[in-house]
């Protein structure tokens, strides 16, 4: 089992607290993805399972192959779940170079891959299956990936 370090644990200011909180740390080896979705079918009620697990994955995914790109595979990636009353929040931390999502997936969105094309996919996947998307920077040191889908 992977051990991530206490100070990645970081909270963000919210009004309400989460009913339930989930996490788990790996590898940053796409070997890891089936455990993410177990991780995930664990947390997450049926009406938002299969939205959220994909994008979870997803997330995953991109942390191994971009931002954690030249790593040693046993640098940690946290995945985090949390259930408020309303709504899920589901968190991809990573420890690679800060990255302006926001303007990549307008690029991905203005220019998306063809048919043919073997990856490029996952940030719009991420961007249609979920209803808020945040990337932030933390502490000079994390990207945290958060992205909400309502309970309805």
């Amino acid at each position: 089992m992977v051990r991530c370090k206490g100070d990645i644990i970081l909270k963000f200011v919210t009004q309400e607290q989460p009913n339930q909180r989930y996490e788990l740390c790996l590898d940053s080896r796409i070997q890891e993805v089936d455990r993410v979705i177990d991780f995930v079918a664990g947390c997450l009620p049926k009406t938002v399972l299969w939205n959220c697990q994909t994008a979870m994955v997803e997330g995953f995914v991109n942390a191994v192959k971009h931002a954690h790109k030249g790593f040693p595979p046993t640098t940690p990636i946290r995945l985090e779940v949390l259930l408020f009353a309303q709504w899920v929040e589901c968190r991809v931390w990573d420890q690679g170079q800060p990255f302006d999502w926001a303007g990549a997936l307008k690029a991905k969105l203005a220019n998306p891959p063809g048919p043919n094309d073997t990856s490029g996919r996952g940030m719009i996947w991420i961007y249609k299956l979920t209803d808020h998307v945040e990337y932030v920077r933390v502490d000079d040191r994390y990207n945290c990936l958060k992205m909400y889908k309502q309970l309805s």
